[in-house]
Parts: C-alpha cells; sequence; structure tokens
C-alpha cells in the first residue's frame, strides 16, 4: 500500500494498540500456543531529483522502476 511518510508513525502506533489488545482479548490459560506476525516497513526508495518526485523508485532488491 501506498502510505504517506506522515502516516507512518500512526500506522505504527495502531499497529501495536491492535497488538496490544488482540493480546488481551484472546491471552490467558490456551491449550495451544500462537504466533502473531505483523510487518509494516519501506519497500521503495524515491530516486526523483526533486523532492517528492516519486518518477523513479528503486525496491528492497535494488530493482528500478519507473513510473
Amino acid at each position: 500500500m501506498a502510505v504517506p511518510k506522515e502516516k507512518v508513525a500512526l500506522a505504527k502506533d495502531m499497529i501495536r494498540k491492535f497488538r496490544a489488545k488482540l493480546c488481551k482479548a484472546v491471552s490467558g490459560d490456551g491449550d495451544n500456543a500462537y504466533q502473531t506476525n505483523i510487518q509494516f516497513f519501506q519497500l521503495t526508495k524515491n530516486l526523483g531529483i526533486n523532492p517528492g518526485d516519486k518518477s523513479v523508485v528503486m525496491d528492497t532488491s535494488g530493482r528500478v522502476f519507473k513510473g
């Protein structure tokens, strides 16, 4: 998903709150153990000459894409 950098902190905070709420709601004396994984990390790097220019980006493997 495309996320403005101004909303990254909000997304991280929402994930933290969700994890705490989920743990509180379902944890207790259980008969099995489960693991929850939620990942939120940047996949692209802006290679544009001007700030905010998203016409050229690179993914984490180094592939370059032109928009």
